[in-house]
């Protein structure tokens, strides 16, 4: 990969997907991650807090997802 391919990938917000080389990490946590990796920072998250709260709310579906898969039925 070129400096000017990677130029142009940050400019664009073209990033590749993560799923193909992660396969752990949710669709969830991949769209707080390209909210927070945008070009333009007006479109990122506005505070540190704002970011946490992202993550959280992307890991707790995640969670709550596995927690639903390994519950013991009863």
């Amino acid at each position: 990969i070129t400096p000017e391919q990677i130029l142009a990938r940050q400019t664009t917000n073209d990033l590749p997907p993560l799923a193909p080389q992660r396969k752990d990490v949710s669709r969830e946590l991949e769209d707080v991650l390209r909210h927070a990796v945008r070009s333009d920072p007006a479109e990122r998250f506005p505070t540190a807090a704002a970011f946490r709260a992202g993550l959280a709310a992307a890991l707790g579906g995640f969670l709550r997802r596995l927690w639903a898969l390994l519950r013991p039925e009863g």
